[in-house]
């Protein structure tokens, strides 16, 4: 088994596996959200945006904006893994699992009001979508 299948296990029956409309989802992340030439959302254009240490800063900051459970979805930096739709709290009941996917992950809320970016080298953000950064110059 891989960690993808391994993963898409742990986060249970609710979970959607989406293959054919992986382009969309990016086009999506990449149109609410700045990113760099590296790959990374690019945080210096990002106006409301917080460094996270946990799960527990998650939920906190998230019921700070009276934002709770939520459908996201989890994208991988490797481009041959399918999207996945799953609820929030199911994602972060399995952090490790969903982490050891591959390198960068992000979890990314289907309303579009949020990001969080968990990054390699272990740096992990939370930001909010804006309409006051022009994200036009994106990739």
């Amino acid at each position: 088994m891989t960690l993808y299948e391994e993963c898409l296990e742990d986060l249970g029956e609710n979970t959607i596996s989406v293959r054919e409309d992986f382009q969309k989802y990016i086009e999506s992340l990449v149109e609410t959200f700045p990113f760099d030439s590296w790959g990374r959302i690019d945080w210096s254009k990002v106006v409301e945006k917080a460094s996270l240490n946990n799960t527990k800063d998650i939920l906190r900051i998230l019921n700070e904006k009276n934002i709770g459970e939520c459908k996201i979805l989890i994208i991988w930096d490797e481009t041959t893994l399918p999207v996945v739709e799953t609820s929030l709290n199911s994602a972060l009941n399995v952090l490790d699992d969903v982490l050891a996917v591959s390198f960068d992950t992000w979890l990314f809320d289907v309303n579009k009001l949020f990001i969080i970016e968990f990054h390699h080298e272990g740096e992990a953000l939370i930001g909010f979508a804006t309409r006051t950064e022009n994200y036009s110059e994106v990739l």
